[in-house]
């Protein structure tokens, strides 16, 4: 659709452009509040001028959400014109945000109305748009001429203030979100963010500063000429920070608890000690953030790099003694006896089958499937075929089996850590479920005896294959499928346990 700059009567237009079905779908996609701030929180970043300080203020009323960045390029008529084009971007490179979609779809997620105000930097003309029904088209485009009046600063400034909320956003957990989020920028001094008034500071991150184990801080260079930035080393006793390497991207964190082939917790309880951060701007990332494109040579590239890098601090940290706790070997059988029954559901319902699974590769040892079945799958209603070796085992199933199951085994393991329930690892082509034996709720079963374990251990199996499963899915077919699966879980453990009064 083209652009009609003036009316007939001269005044200046701007018109939004995209199917208004598309807008409705873009609206949805959000997984929660914060994501979606993060959203907006990206634009403002991005706006900033290299070398000079970026400030963003963030306002969480009671039914209004606003976020103001002054000190950056802002916008002027042109660049707000533009901003209501769906899927346009004049990103360069070296920014957060490329696709043009995120801060549009985000008002429409958090609100039902919205308001825009900007100025570009040393222009003293400000420009306001709003609209109460923002989140609706009603199968019509948007159309706005903005009002005009007098810039209140020569910094360029950028105001998106969204009404009539439609969801609840926790100024603490915000903050908190903010600070691993931007961490690098806030740290450097190129960003400086503050919500209801409170400046948003990121944790000190302390490490072990001994002679062989002292933290690492390089520039690294990848087989193909990229260049990463790497800070990592062994936490202090007493860190409460989620072990790993954090990824960031333009200052932006992508990803965390990253071991880049290296053991994780769920394999060594030594490596809850492993933390770092990486600068990977280099490397593609997925369109909503979420992670990098691990498909990507520049991913393949880096992650050799970081591996290498960190391996001198994996070796020490296999030396180190950690604290964990002793499992017996009865903790090991109820484990097995979890898998025994989800895996029994699993082959009654069709619930979750082999092409469902996320990291669904064959472990070495087992049979082709062969065959084939025409069955309702009651997660989605719809008739499809199954084939022999693409569900799990029933009850009754002794051995080794054809099919393949949640997982090729359970086992409780001490991780070194408490804020994780369990962790899905592959050891030698099988595919294993491991369950954290340091929550605290695991903790608290094994105080009440064998039945709250065995509960337990079958809830942490179902909500594990579940998401593993669901992937990239709605909340609402993850809590569906959990639903109908510990539904089943339910009825045999039910049968088994006998909790003493």
């Amino acid at each position: 659709m083209s652009l009609e700059r003036r009316s007939s009567q001269g005044q200046k237009i701007i018109k939004e452009r995209i199917d208004p079905r598309a807008i409705d779908a873009l609206m949805s996609t959000y997984r929660d509040a914060q994501v979606a701030v993060l959203d907006l929180v990206d634009n403002a970043v991005d706006n900033r001028i290299e070398g000079k300080p970026l400030s963003v203020r963030v306002r969480i009323q009671k039914d209004e959400l606003s976020i103001i960045n002054q000190g950056g390029y802002g916008l002027d008529f042109e660049g707000l014109n533009n901003y209501f084009v769906w899927g346009h971007s004049d990103k360069t490179e070296g920014k957060i945000g490329k696709f043009g979609v995120g801060g549009k779809a985000a008002m429409g997620f958090l609100g039902r109305g919205m308001e825009i105000t900007c100025s570009a930097a040393n222009s003293n003309t400000e420009y306001k748009v709003s609209d109460t029904t923002w989140e609706t088209r009603q199968g019509e485009l948007k159309q706005y001429t903005p009002e005009e009046k007098t810039a209140f600063s020569e910094d360029g400034y950028f105001k998106v203030r969204i009404t009539n909320l439609k969801k609840d956003i926790s100024a603490r957990a915000l903050i908190a979100k903010l600070a691993e989020t931007y961490r690098p920028l806030i740290l450097s001094g190129d960003i400086k963010i503050s919500v209801n008034g409170i400046e948003v500071e990121p944790a000190e991150i302390k490490y072990i500063e001994e002679e062989g184990i002292s933290p690492i801080g390089e520039k690294l260079q990848t087989r193909f000429g990229d260049w990463l930035v790497l800070r990592a080393g062994i936490l202090a006793e007493g860190q409460k920070v989620k072990p790993g390497i954090r990824c960031y991207y333009n200052g932006r964190l992508i990803e965390e608890e990253e071991f880049f082939g290296h053991r994780t917790p769920a394999q060594m309880s030594s490596s809850s000690r492993l933390f770092g951060e990486a600068d990977l701007d280099f490397v593609p990332v997925t369109t909503n953030k979420s992670d990098f494109d691990k498909s990507s040579v520049q991913w393949e590239m880096a992650s050799r790099a970081i591996h290498n890098k960190l391996t001198p601090i994996v070796e020490r940290l296999a030396t180190m003694r950690s604290e964990s706790t002793k499992i017996e070997r009865w903790e090991q059988d109820l484990a097995k006896e979890a898998k025994k029954i989800l895996d029994s559901v699993l082959a009654e319902t069709q619930a979750i089958v082999k092409p469902d699974f996320r990291g669904k590769g064959s472990a070495s040892g087992r049979e082709k499937p062969t065959g084939e079945i025409i069955t309702d799958h009651p997660k989605t209603g719809k008739t499809h075929k199954s084939t022999e070796g693409e569900t799990a085992p029933k009850l009754t199933a002794e051995g080794k089996t054809k099919r393949w199951g949640s997982a090729d085994d359970y086992e409780i393991v001490s991780m070194g850590v408490t804020d994780k329930r369990a962790e899905y690892v592959e050891e030698k082509g099988k595919l294993i479920l491991k369950i954290n034996a340091e929550h605290p709720l695991y903790q608290t079963a094994k105080k009440l005896g064998d039945d709250a374990i065995r509960v337990y251990n079958t809830e942490t199996a179902t909500i594990y294959a579940a998401r593993k499963s669901i992937n990239e899915g709605s909340v609402h077919d993850y809590f569906a499928l959990v639903d109908t699966l510990l539904e089943r879980c339910g009825r045999i453990l039910q049968n088994r346990v006998r909790f003493k009064k």
